[in-house]
C-alpha cells in the first residue's frame, strides 16, 4: 500500500506530461497549416478556364473563337502570368505571356486559329493552364481542372520536356 500514492503520482505525471506534448505538437500543426493557408490565400483567389467568345474578328464560317481567361479576385495584382495550352489545329503545347493582371479584374488570352475549327471541338480541349506570381512573389500554378500547386521552379514543370514551344505577341 505504501508503493500506491508514488505510483499513483508518477503515472499521473508521465499521462499529464504525454497530453501536454500531444497538444503541443497538435498547436504547431495547426500554425503550420495557418501559415500554409496565409500564404495560399492570394493565389487561391486567381482562377482560369477556356471558353468562346465573340467580336469584331468574328465571320460567318468562324462565329466564336476560343480564348483564356485569367480572373485575379484578390486585392492585389499579380505578375508574371502566362497560360499553358494546346493549339487547337496542331495539338502543339504553347506558352503565352499576358503580363500583370490588376486586382479585382481579369484578363483574355485569344487564342490564334489557323483554319476551321475541328467538328465538336470545344475550348477545354485547350487543356489551358496558368502560372503567375502573387505579391509576394511566390509562383503558382492553377491546372487546367482547377487545382491550385506552388510552381516547382524554372525549367521543372516539364514545358519544353514536353515540346513546348513561347510564343511571341
Amino acid at each position: 500500500m505504501e508503493l500506491l500514492p508514488p505510483v499513483v503520482s508518477t503515472v499521473a505525471a508521465i499521462i499529464a506530461t504525454g497530453l501536454s506534448l500531444f497538444l503541443l505538437r497538435q498547436g504547431q500543426s495547426d500554425r503550420r497549416a495557418l501559415r500554409r493557408e496565409q500564404r495560399r490565400d492570394q493565389a487561391s483567389r486567381v482562377s482560369s478556364w477556356a471558353d468562346w467568345y465573340s467580336d469584331e474578328q468574328m465571320t460567318f464560317a468562324q462565329p466564336r473563337l476560343p480564348g483564356i481567361y485569367v480572373a485575379n479576385a484578390s486585392g492585389a495584382a499579380i505578375y508574371d502570368v502566362f497560360v499553358d495550352y494546346r493549339d487547337p489545329i496542331t495539338q502543339e503545347l504553347l506558352r503565352a505571356s499576358i503580363g500583370p493582371v490588376p486586382p479585382n479584374d481579369q484578363k483574355r488570352w485569344d487564342v490564334d486559329v489557323e483554319g476551321p475549327m475541328p467538328s465538336g471541338w470545344a475550348p477545354e480541349q485547350l487543356v489551358a493552364q496558368v502560372n503567375f506570381m502573387d505579391a509576394a512573389g511566390v509562383r503558382w500554378i492553377r491546372g487546367f481542372r482547377g487545382r491550385l500547386r506552388e510552381d516547382p521552379g524554372p525549367s521543372e514543370d516539364d514545358f519544353f520536356r514536353l515540346g513546348g514551344k513561347l510564343l511571341e505577341r
